[in-house]
């Protein structure tokens, strides 16, 4: 309430300040225009400048009263800009912690799978063990991956609490998506079309976690494998079946 009055007084200020100091006062509030959109920052500038001038050495009644009015209007239009942009600021800084911690809980529970894929490769285990550890470890590069991709391009502009839901399912959609492009890698590679894996178990789920988090965090290396497994040059001639 405090500081609302002070600006309203200093609103009022502008009806009663000498005309040599209104000049000064617009340079002021020019520097604030950045809180408003380009309309308004278009049509402020026009409005006032067409007034002010430091030159004026005897104003006109009608101009002098044109320029308090409208300096005072836009102290106060600058002061609700400044809450609602502060009050944008909040609530932008809400979901991305909230889709932060999303995205952490899912690294935390795919670090905790690749580590345990690592460290169980380690122990003998049988053919059909190792082929599920593998998809798995894939999988879980994968998804960390699409987290990592999605953490690190945040759109600040649509960080609402209205979006928060919607931000919080992409997450989850692209982590899916990038599990089973992990999945996926895991089978190419076990394929054998493109090269043979390594005959220790732990060199072979290093490379299969690191095949997995590429394809999660990038479509290009999940498509350039497809591509090279099925035997099509490119998108193009995938779709045309050149």
């Amino acid at each position: 309430m405090c500081v609302l009055a002070v600006h309203e007084v200093e609103a009022e200020l502008c009806m009663f300040k000498p005309p040599e100091l209104l000049y000064p006062t617009w340079i002021r509030l020019r520097e604030s225009l950045y809180r408003l959109d380009y309309r308004r920052r278009k049509a402020w500038n026009s409005a006032i400048e067409e007034l002010a001038s430091p030159h004026v050495e005897e104003w006109k009644p009608e101009r002098l009263r044109a320029l308090r009015q409208r300096s005072r209007q836009l102290t106060l239009e600058l002061h609700e800009s400044a809450l609602r942009y502060n009050r944008l600021h909040e609530d932008r800084e809400k979901v991305m912690r909230e889709v932060l911690h999303l995205g952490l809980r899912f690294l935390w529970f795919f670090l905790v799978s690749v580590f345990t894929c690592l460290t169980l490769s380690t122990f003998p285990i049988s053919d059909w063990r190792m082929t599920l550890l593998s998809l798995m470890a894939g999988a879980s590069g994968g998804g960390m991956g699409a987290v990592f991709s999605r953490l690190t391009k945040p759109r600040d502009e649509k960080l609402r609490k209205k979006f928060r839901r919607i931000l919080k399912s992409d997450m989850t959609w692209h982590v899916s998506v990038g599990f089973g492009s992990g999945l996926l890698v895991v089978a190419i590679v076990l394929s054998g079309r493109l090269f043979v894996l390594p005959d220790v178990s732990i060199e072979q789920v290093a490379l299969l976690v690191l095949g997995g988090f590429g394809a999660g965090y990038s479509d290009k290396l999940r498509n350039l494998m497809l591509y090279r497994v099925i035997g099509a040059r490119s998108s193009h001639s995938l779709r045309t079946g050149e």
